[in-house]
């Protein structure tokens, strides 16, 4: 038996919707606005179980902008140093006792963050503070010194 299947349909024609839906406007990734200005910092600060952890800080952007910090401890294995690179947001502002200028360093974004790091901001160099935004008992051994600098 020889049969025939014949299917047919119609297509509706419609105008090409050019609107973003609300889910597109919300997961929309904003558009990345240029920073500008960099400095650089670099020191050795104490380590409990190695001998030093050598710490290089990028940081892009005037008042606020990202950075990248990587920490090297110095013989921390058995095989050599340990390198760990962490990323994040950063953001200047006065501190409300001492009004001096303070870098904060969030890991991620500022909103979340696994990790919080404060410096107090000199000419030359910032100063590693103490987890809750306190001065830490012997400041020059937690300092980086300003070895770059670049102004767009």
């Amino acid at each position: 038996m020889t049969g025939w299947l014949v299917l047919s349909g119609c297509i509706e024609h419609r105008p090409e919707d050019t609107t973003v839906s609300r889910t597109e406007k919300e997961t929309a990734k904003p558009k990345e606005k240029k920073l500008k200005g960099l400095r650089v910092y670099s020191g050795t600060i104490p380590c409990a179980d190695c001998p030093g952890i050598e710490q290089h800080l990028s940081m892009k952007g005037d008042s606020s902008g990202i950075y990248r910090l990587s920490e090297t401890y110095k013989d921390a294995t058995e095989d050599g140093d340990e390198v760990l690179i962490s990323n994040g947001e950063w953001k200047r502002f006065r501190d409300k006792k001492t009004r001096q200028p303070i870098y904060y360093l969030s890991e991620n974004n500022l909103k979340d963050s696994a990790r919080i790091i404060r410096y107090q901001v000199y000419d030359d160099r910032i100063v590693q503070l103490g987890i809750t935004g306190d001065s830490i008992r012997n400041p020059k051994a937690y300092t980086l010194r300003l070895v770059g600098r670049k102004t767009e």
